[in-house]
């Protein structure tokens, strides 16, 4: 089973901006901050959505924006505490996924360098 939490745009043939912001007010789970570390009460939402999901994709609407990872941050925190995870992978060429993989489990590194 596989949950996607991303951001996602869809673009109907004809926009229909009414139509677009009812979906967005019906379906958007809203968070009080993006930073790790705030707790879990505004993403208990996302339950729902992950489910009994063993593999969850985040995705984000630009690379490099720093509040996309944060929330990224959060996000992972709450599927490890809440949902049990416990593996981590991400989009980066392998050298540095070792050294980051190499850090995470042994210590061993910098990754402020990565």
């Amino acid at each position: 089973m596989l949950a996607l939490l991303t951001f996602m745009c869809v673009q109907p043939a004809e926009p229909n901006l009414a139509d677009s912001a009812k979906w967005i007010k019906d379906n958007a789970i809203a968070f009080t901050t993006p930073a790790a570390g705030a707790g879990f009460d505004d993403l208990k939402g996302l339950d729902a959505i992950v489910g009994e999901a063993r593999i969850v994709a985040l995705g984000e609407p630009t690379h490099g924006t720093r509040e996309a990872f944060q929330m990224k941050h959060r996000l992972l925190e709450y599927l490890v505490e809440n949902k049990g995870f416990s593996i981590f992978s991400i989009e980066a060429s392998m050298p540095e996924a070792y050294a980051l993989s190499d850090y995470v489990i042994h210590g061993k590194g910098d990754p402020k360098k990565l």
